[in-house]
């Protein structure tokens, strides 16, 4: 039986991280070409990242995000938990 698209869908629940938007998509945007459909996905307003595979940030690469967000000027759009 074929999968629904809804069902593709892997949701990652990011907490106790501060992400800004703009740094997240950045990094995200510089691997599609290397892993395709793996890494297309969307930003959610509670917490949570939806990827359209099952590929999960690891956590060295949630650790980069939230340094690289903490250099950043304005703490906009930052996932509080």
């Amino acid at each position: 039986m074929a999968e629904s698209a809804n069902e593709k869908y892997d949701i990652q629940v990011i907490s106790q991280r501060y992400i800004r938007k703009n740094v997240f998509e950045e990094y995200v945007n510089s691997k599609v070409d290397a892993f395709g459909d793996q890494w297309r996905c969307v930003w959610a307003r509670d917490n949570k990242i939806s990827f359209t595979a099952l590929r999960k940030l690891s956590n060295d690469e949630l650790d980069y995000l939230q340094e690289r967000s903490q250099q950043a000027n304005a703490p906009s759009n930052l996932f509080v938990d």
